[in-house]
Parts: C-alpha cells; structure tokens; sequence
C-alpha cells in the first residue's frame, strides 16, 4: 500500500539539510556572525507619543526592582526599567487606607517618533522603544540579546477569542489571555477573576477604547469596585495603570481616588495636573458630560460574557 507520508517526510528532512547548509556557509563568509542570543526587533513605526504608568505605591516598586537590578549586575541584559524614572507628578493621599507620606505618582515616558526616550532618566545613554517578538514593550539601547534591555509591558492586538473590543493595546501580564485564561483569578477578563488591588478593575482594554473612542472626551481611569468586593469603602481607587497615547491622541487622563477627583495628564485648556474641585463643573466648562460608572467592570472581558460600555 503506498504511504502518502513519506513524500512530505523525504522533503521535510531535505529542506532541514538545506537550511543547516545555508546556516554554516553564512557563518563561514560573515566577518561578524550574529551573536546567537541576537533576535531581531519587530520592523514597524514607532507610534506612541508616551507610555503612563500611574501608582499608588511607585516607590515601593522602585525600590524593589533596584534591590533585583543590583542583585543581578550591570551586565545583566534583562533588568527592570523603575529604577530609572522618577515620579512626572505626585499628588498626596488622605485615602482611609494610605500609608502616611503615601499618594498618587504618575510616571510618563515620552519619545520621539523615532522611539527615541525624551523624557529624562538614570540610564546615561540612549534609550529607544521597541517591541520584541515575544511581544513585550521594551526600552533598549541597542540589539535585543546583545543590548540590556527594560520591559515595560506587552502588546496585545487581540488574537484569539479574547475580546475584540478595547484592542491593540499595551497591556500588564495579568491583562494578556493565555492556555488557563478560564481558571484564573488573576486574570482581568477572564470568567474566574477575583478582584484585588494588585489586579485593577480598569485595564489596557478600557484604556485603549477610551481613547480611541472619538465621542469620549477624556480617559477615566477610576476604579469602580463593586459593593460585594469593598462592603464599607468609598467604591471608587486609583490603582495600578498603564497607559499609553499616540502621537494624534491629546485626551485629559482623569480618575477619583475615594472622594477626589484628578487630572492626570493632557489636562484641557490651561488647566494644570492635579485635584478637579468640581468634575461637574470641571465637565461642563469644558462642554463634557461629567463622568459616569460603567454598566459592567471589567468592561470588555473575553467571550462569551458581554461587553459593558460607559454611558
């Protein structure tokens, strides 16, 4: 009887042979061989004006990822990118739960349409954006695996069953689905999650929708906690959010920490970062409904659950 296999499977180990010949005859001519920790960037434009990161603990974070980034030394290619920013903004906290000294830091990375960091840092050198074929947002002073490195964060474009809504974005590892998105608790969009602090209700989808949203004004990042998660709190945080704009995008970044509302960044007209006495008036000077919870949070989690939207 003949086998159709072995046709697909004679060709199989010639294209291997093939290729380990190419291989070897390039590395022979080569004067310089790619070093073989070497992989190439993703090829593409640049597109983010900057990358946010907004905390209630940032010095915390910071301290952490320097103790690791000295833990591991200078040459390490891998190393932790806090340690070299510091806080854009800070505003104070009087929330019930807030450390004394404790309050709100934003951290804004901004860069050329080149990639190129201009925002002023600890590295000393060069500092570009890229994005690595494994996905993750990185700042890098030269070759992936030969150059160190900071990941920042990843870039989903949505693949999959995920939610096509709130996407391409730049998402925490806790926001990205993966083989056991349906069982866990971390996991923001995912049917088993389980509210916490460290896992925030607003994520890069709700992010990335709001700011594409033409008829939405502003970026709210407030974290709406459902009753049965705070039974005695105020309902409403600031918690841990990446964000991120692109060169066309100019939206205020706003959200209310307990009873105090803030703008963050790209705040409008004149306005100045900081505490919105007023956000109905604020709202209204500006010609904006003020803003309103969401019908669900998360907002846009994976199928089949549906979708939320902000009124």
């Amino acid at each position: 009887m003949h086998d159709s296999k072995k046709p697909y499977f004679k060709l199989a180990i010639f294209t291997l042979l093939c290729s380990v010949t190419i291989s070897v005859m390039a590395g022979v001519h080569q004067k310089k061989p790619i070093p073989k920790k070497m992989i190439p960037w993703i090829v593409r434009p640049w597109e983010w004006r900057y990358l946010m990161f907004i905390s209630p603990d940032w010095d915390n974070h910071k301290r952490y990822e320097q103790g690791y980034n000295e833990r591991i030394g200078p040459k390490a290619l891998d190393q932790r990118w806090k340690p070299l920013f510091d806080a854009t903004h800070f505003f104070p906290s009087d929330a019930k739960n807030a450390r004394p000294g404790s309050g709100i830091s934003v951290v804004l990375i901004e860069f050329d349409k080149d990639g190129k960091v201009t925002t002023p840092n600890a590295f000393g050198k060069p500092l570009y954006g890229r994005i690595h074929p494994y996905s993750q947002v990185t700042l890098a002073e030269g070759d992936a695996g030969v150059h160190r490195q900071f990941d920042i964060a990843y870039w989903f474009p949505g693949p999959g069953d995920a939610s096509i809504q709130g996407v391409p974005s730049i998402c925490s590892f806790s926001q990205l689905p993966s083989p056991y998105s349906r069982t866990a608790t971390t996991y923001l969009y995912g049917p088993a999650y389980e509210f916490s602090r460290r896992v925030p209700m607003v994520g890069c989808r709700e992010w990335a929708y709001q700011i594409k949203d033409a008829g939405r004004p502003y970026i709210d990042i407030t974290n709406y906690i459902p009753r049965r998660f705070d039974p005695k709190g105020p309902e409403t945080y600031i918690l841990e959010t990446i964000g991120w704009a692109g060169f066309e995008d100019h939206k205020p970044v706003i959200g209310k920490q307990e009873n105090d509302w803030y703008c963050f960044h790209d705040c409008p007209g004149d306005d100045q970062s900081g505490v919105i006495p007023d956000i109905v008036a604020w709202a209204d000077r500006n010609g904006w409904k003020a803003p309103q919870p969401p019908t669900r949070v998360p907002v846009f989690p994976d199928p089949p659950a549906k979708s939320g939207y902000y009124p």
